[in-house]
């Protein structure tokens, strides 16, 4: 049985149905740029982390639990430039948009846990479709954004600014256009040394959208608790 290595790892977890515009190179780190890119999404979480140790809301550690899981996975993926790890990416992905929409509709249910088990089944479902059928990813990705849009139209009013929401949105729209100038390499920035690139600007943009999207979830809940102060 031949030696799992760092030059073979395709070999026994799969080539990845899409490729971004940085080369892959021999060894451990076959896109450094964008495996280090992802360190934003773990700086960001552990940032939101350390915010929330200022407050008693335990469930909204979900939030950066599930952004360490983005970098540690979306690194990975990047590293080995495999089948598997661009499932565990995406998969990572779905698992914050399921905990997104958990939060977008928790005030809108009548019963919270009921909620909760829905959506590990969903997210679940979600992850069989994935790998059985990686094509579908993006339609999926989107299908739970535009689901979370449509639960917060709803909680409009419901003792919060929207304004963190709406610059998170922002961003994330900036930061998908350059994901798909670099996937097909209309802008093709030349990566230097591998230091940048756009897929890895894409990484660093969606680390701050996601952390105004974790501000804009723990003002509504320290504004409807109304016994916490937010914390700066």
């Amino acid at each position: 049985m031949p030696t799992i290595n760092c030059d073979n790892l395709q070999e026994f977890l799969g080539k990845p149905t899409i490729q971004f515009a940085e080369n892959n190179l021999a060894g451990c780190i076959a896109q450094p740029a964008n495996t280090y890119s992802n360190l934003a999404f773990i700086i960001v979480g552990i940032w939101c982390w350390v915010l929330l140790s200022k407050t008693k809301f335990k469930d909204l550690y979900l939030f950066p639990i599930s952004f360490i899981l983005i970098g540690l996975t979306s690194g990975f993926y990047h590293a080995s430039a495999t089948f598997f790890g661009q499932f565990l990416d995406f998969f990572s992905i779905y698992i914050l948009g399921s905990v997104l929409i958990y939060f977008a509709a928790k005030n809108l249910v009548y019963n919270k846990t009921i909620l909760g088990i829905w959506l590990c089944v969903f997210t679940i479902i979600l992850g069989f479709i994935l790998w059985f059928a990686p094509i579908f990813r993006i339609p999926i990705a989107f299908a739970e954004l535009f689901a979370l849009i449509y639960l917060e139209r709803k909680n409009l009013g419901k003792a919060t600014d929207a304004k963190p929401f709406k610059i998170a949105l922002l961003i994330f729209i900036l930061s998908f256009a350059i994901w798909n100038l670099d996937l097909y390499s209309v802008w093709d920035i030349e990566s230097l040394n591998h230091i940048i690139n756009g897929h890895a600007i894409w990484h660093i943009l969606n680390s701050f959208s996601l952390y105004f999207v974790f501000r804009y979830y723990l003002e509504r809940e320290t504004k409807l608790t109304k016994n916490q102060k937010f914390p700066s």
